[in-house]
């Protein structure tokens, strides 16, 4: 009888040995899963400033060039006026 309970005590405290290592490995990957999200968040942030930026460059570009469109047409108009 006293074997019967040590046994079942010593597969008992195994299992405990094992739940506890799969329980630490599942802490630590969760913690480096939130190492790897900051690092993801950082550079989505990054990627926001990057982009603002970017329109802000093309609505510029986009200006100057219509400012030219509209140069040129009147260049072109008083070209025609005066050549004509």
């Amino acid at each position: 009888m006293w074997l019967l309970k040590h046994t079942k005590l010593r597969k008992a405290t195994e299992q405990i040995h094992v739940l506890e290592a799969k329980l630490q490995e599942a802490v630590n990957e969760n913690a480096m899963l939130k190492v790897k999200q900051m690092e993801d968040a950082k550079l989505w942030n990054g990627l926001d400033t990057k982009l603002s930026s970017t329109k802000a460059f093309c609505d510029r570009l986009s200006d100057a060039v219509l400012k030219l469109a509209d140069q040129t047409d009147t260049g072109m108009a008083k070209c025609w006026f005066l050549c004509a």
